[in-house]
C-alpha cells in the first residue's frame, strides 16, 4: 500500500523521534565539517588561505571564459542577491528583414548549429516567443521595398532611353537591370509584414514584443551602382517608407484580435492601473515602464567591407568598382543617420494617438481618472461582462539602434594594428592571441559560398579546418562567436533604453 502511496507522489512523515534523531544526525555532520575546515585552517595557516583563493580566481575566470548564453543561465544559479522583478517577462520577439552580416535570414546551409543574433537575442532576454519572417539566405538578397526599387529602374531607364551612349558613355545603364534585377517573388518588408499579419494570434498573448527591423543592406548594394544623389533620394523615400509600415503594425497592436497584440494589462493590479494607466503618468514614472510599443533597428555595416565585396561583378566602361565602393561607403553612413533621425521623431509621437486607427474598426483607447477602478470610466449602458476593461492612454512609441558596427570594426582594427605592428592608447593592437574576440583572419571567410546570386561565383562550399580563426564564416555572414557578442551588445541596449526593472 505504501509503495503505491509512493509512486503516486506522496511521501510517509516520519514519527517524531525518528525526525529528530534525522536532525541530531545533520548537525552532527555540519558540525564535523566545521571542525574539519578550522583545523586546516589552523594548521594550514596563510598557505591554506592561499591556495582557496586562488580556487576562487580560477572558477571565476572560467566562468568568464562561457559563451554568453551559457554565462547567462548560471548568473541564475550563482546570483546571492534578491532577483530583481524582470520587466520582460512574457517577451515576444518579432523580426522583419533581409540577410545580414549577423545572420539574420535562415542559413543558406540549413545548418542548425549556427543561430542568427535575433536567435541568440531571444535567448539572453528569455523571450516567450520568437517569430521571425525573414526569409532564407537561400532566396536572395531582400530589400525594403520590391515597388520602390522597381519603381526607380523604371524611372532611370525611361530617362535614359533616348541617350545617345556612344557621345555619353556615362548615360549605357541598361547594366542595373541586369546586375541588379528586381526580383517581386522575393518577401520584401510589404509581403513579410502581410504574412505576418495572417498568423494565428498567440494564445495566450504576450504582454511585451520586441520588434526588429533588419532591412538596408541589399538596398545599399544596389543603390551603390547608382549616382550618390539618386542614392540619397532613394534612402530617403525607403526609411519614411519603413516608418509608415511601423505606424501600421502599431495600429495593429491595438487590436486584441491581431496577432500583432501585446496584452499588458494582463494580469494587472489595481496599484498598476491607478500609477501606469493615468494620462498624466508618462510624467510621473520611468516611460519605460509604461505600455510600449517597442522597435529595434540595427545599425549597417559597409557591405565593400566583407569578403562578398570582392566578386561584385565589375561594371561597363565608363562606370567602375570603386566609384561603387565610394558610393556604398557614403550611403551606408547617410542610411544610418537617415534612420537616426527618422527613429527620433516617431519616438517624439510618443503616446500620440495614430492616423488611420478609426479605418482599422479599432475603438479609441480613452483615459482615466488616477487611482480609482477602471469600472468607473466605463462608457454608461455597458454591461459586468466589460468590467475588466482598463482604459489607458495609447503605447506609448519607444525605439533603439543596436551598436553592432563598433564592435564588428573593433574586431578588424585590432587584427589590422596586430599585423602592423601598432598599439594606441585605447590598447587596440595589443590584445593577446588567446583574447575571445581575437580573429587572425579577417578577410577571408570559412565557407567560400553563400547567398544565391545570378552571375557570382561563390566557389565551394567546403568548410576549413579552423572556422574559429576566421572572423566571416561565409562571405557575407560572421563567424557564430562574433554574431553571438552582436547579439549580447544588443540585449544590453536593450535593456538599458526600452525596458527598466521596478
Amino acid at each position: 500500500m505504501f509503495g503505491a502511496l509512493q509512486s503516486a507522489g506522496y511521501t510517509r512523515l516520519r514519527p517524531a523521534n525518528e525526525r529528530g534523531a534525522q536532525c541530531l544526525t545533520w548537525f552532527q555532520r555540519i558540525r564535523a565539517i566545521v571542525i574539519l575546515f578550522a583545523s586546516k585552517i589552523w594548521r594550514g595557516g596563510p598557505r591554506f588561505l592561499l591556495q582557496l583563493t586562488a580556487s576562487i580566481l580560477a572558477i571565476l575566470l572560467l566562468a568568464g571564459l562561457f559563451p554568453q548564453h551559457i554565462q547567462h543561465n548560471y548568473a541564475k544559479i550563482i546570483n546571492w542577491t534578491r532577483p530583481v522583478p524582470d520587466e520582460f517577462a512574457n517577451l515576444r520577439i518579432v523580426v522583419f528583414g533581409s540577410q545580414d552580416l549577423s545572420g539574420s535570414g535562415i542559413s543558406a546551409d540549413g545548418s542548425k548549429s549556427r543561430k542568427s543574433w535575433t536567435e541568440e537575442l531571444c535567448q539572453l532576454m528569455d523571450c516567450s516567443i520568437y517569430t521571425s519572417v525573414v526569409p532564407s539566405a537561400s532566396v536572395g538578397p531582400v530589400l525594403t521595398s520590391n515597388a520602390i526599387y522597381g519603381g526607380h529602374l523604371a524611372e532611370i531607364a525611361n530617362a535614359h532611353k533616348d541617350e545617345n551612349v556612344e557621345e555619353r558613355p556615362s548615360a549605357d545603364i541598361e547594366f542595373l537591370s541586369e546586375h541588379y534585377p528586381n526580383n517581386f517573388e522575393i518577401p520584401d518588408l510589404d509581403a513579410q509584414i502581410a504574412r505576418f499579419l495572417t498568423m494565428p494570434a498567440p494564445v495566450p498573448a504576450p504582454k511585451h514584443t520586441l520588434w526588429i527591423f533588419s532591412f538596408g543592406t541589399w538596398d545599399i548594394w544596389n543603390l551603390s551602382a547608382f549616382s550618390r544623389k539618386a542614392g540619397e533620394a532613394q534612402i530617403d523615400i525607403i526609411v519614411n517608407h519603413l516608418f509608415s509600415r511601423i505606424e501600421r503594425l502599431y495600429i495593429q497592436s491595438l487590436n486584441p484580435q491581431s496577432p500583432a497584440f501585446s496584452d499588458f494589462w494582463s494580469n494587472a493590479t489595481s496599484n498598476d492601473i491607478g500609477r501606469l494607466a493615468n494620462p498624466d503618468s508618462a510624467t510621473k514614472v520611468d516611460p519605460r515602464q509604461l505600455e510600449n510599443f517597442r522597435i529595434l533597428i540595427p545599425e549597417l555595416f559597409d557591405i565593400t567591407l566583407t569578403p562578398i565585396w570582392d566578386i561584385r561583378r565589375d561594371p561597363p566602361f565608363p562606370h567602375t568598382k570603386g566609384e561603387q565602393m565610394r558610393n556604398a561607403a557614403h550611403l551606408t553612413m547617410y542610411w544610418n543617420s537617415k534612420m537616426t533621425h527618422e527613429l527620433q521623431k516617431w519616438t517624439e509621437k510618443g503616446q500620440q494617438r495614430p492616423e488611420g486607427v478609426e479605418s482599422e474598426a479599432i475603438a479609441q483607447i480613452l483615459p482615466g481618472k488616477a487611482g480609482s477602478p477602471p469600472v468607473k470610466y466605463l462608457p454608461p449602458g455597458d454591461n459586468s461582462a466589460d468590467a475588466k476593461v482598463v482604459y489607458a492612454p495609447y503605447p506609448r512609441r519607444s525605439g533603439t539602434q543596436s551598436p553592432s558596427i563598433k564592435t564588428i570594426l573593433s574586431i578588424m582594427t585590432e587584427e589590422g594594428m596586430q599585423r602592423a605592428g601598432l598599439q594606441d592608447a585605447k590598447g587596440r593592437g595589443g590584445k593577446p592571441a588567446t583574447a575571445s574576440m581575437r580573429f587572425p583572419d579577417v578577410w577571408t571567410p570559412c565557407l567560400p559560398g553563400g547567398l544565391n546570386m545570378d552571375g557570382m561565383n561563390f566557389g565551394t562550399n567546403e568548410e576549413c579546418s579552423m572556422p574559429n580563426d576566421h572572423l566571416f564564416y561565409d562571405r557575407f555572414t560572421m563567424n557564430q562567436k562574433a554574431i553571438d557578442n552582436v547579439a549580447a551588445e544588443a540585449a544590453k541596449k536593450v535593456r538599458e533604453d526600452l525596458f527598466k526593472s521596478r
